[in-house]
């Protein structure tokens, strides 16, 4: 996925053409923005917080450097063997690349907190992606250390809408949504660099979730996950 990610971020860098034929769209800007990050700014006092996720949207909105899924969720992926399908491009556009990478991230190190005792699998996953971005990112290479930065920062407000919003997980017990609150938080008053510093705060700030048992799909139920 990091792979296909970097070449279509690459095959459409600075394309002129496309960003007339994929505008960000009022659906992007509603969905995206509004619940994301328009939601993270409304419910907090935090003069940083509100700082950095506004820097965050003025990105979204200035960045528009290559063409973009929109919408990087597992629900929205197909595997089949070795080989996977990307579906659901309805909210395609020009953008920020950084917006596609830190949207499967935080659907990777999200599922690490709820079931902390296997978390590393998580890591392991959101690393395994990250390199190969970085490997197949030829064009991108003069920025790409930028993107993946600006990737870590789409993180915290994913945290908090999984966690308090129209599209919160149903199925977090108090103890889990509180954490998982609290690590956004920290995240997005202070800015990481680098994934490993994302998860070395996870590791920190979830390990009151050390017992927590993997979930089951009766537990889930019908609930959205990821």
């Amino acid at each position: 996925l990091g792979a296909f990610l970097a070449q279509c971020h690459n095959s459409t860098y600075n394309d002129k053409r496309l960003k007339e034929v994929f505008p960000i769209t009022e659906m992007v800007t509603k969905v995206k923005i509004g619940i994301f990050h328009d939601g993270f700014i409304e419910c907090t006092n935090n003069p940083m917080i509100r700082k950095n996720i506004q820097n965050v949207r003025e990105k979204y909105f200035g960045n528009h450097i290559a063409l973009v899924h929109g919408d990087v969720l597992p629900k929205n992926t197909m595997v089949n063997g070795d080989n996977f399908y990307l579906l659901d491009y309805e909210i395609a556009h020009m953008g920020d690349p950084a917006h596609d990478i830190g949207t499967i991230l935080a659907c990777y190190l999200l599922p690490g907190i709820i079931n902390y005792p296997i978390r590393k699998r998580y890591y392991r996953a959101a690393n395994e992606l990250l390199d190969a971005y970085k490997k197949n990112g030829r064009k991108l290479r003069h920025i790409i250390k930028r993107v993946i930065k600006n990737s870590l920062m789409q993180i915290p407000s994913h945290f908090h809408c999984r966690a308090c919003s129209i599209i919160q997980l149903q199925f977090l017990d108090n103890q889990t949504r509180d954490i998982i609150i609290k690590i956004a938080e920290k995240l997005a008053e202070r800015p990481r660099s680098t994934l490993r510093e994302v998860t070395a705060l996870i590791d920190r700030e979830a390990r009151p979730l050390k017992d927590n048992k993997p979930l089951t799909k009766e537990q889930l139920g019908s609930s959205r996950v990821f």
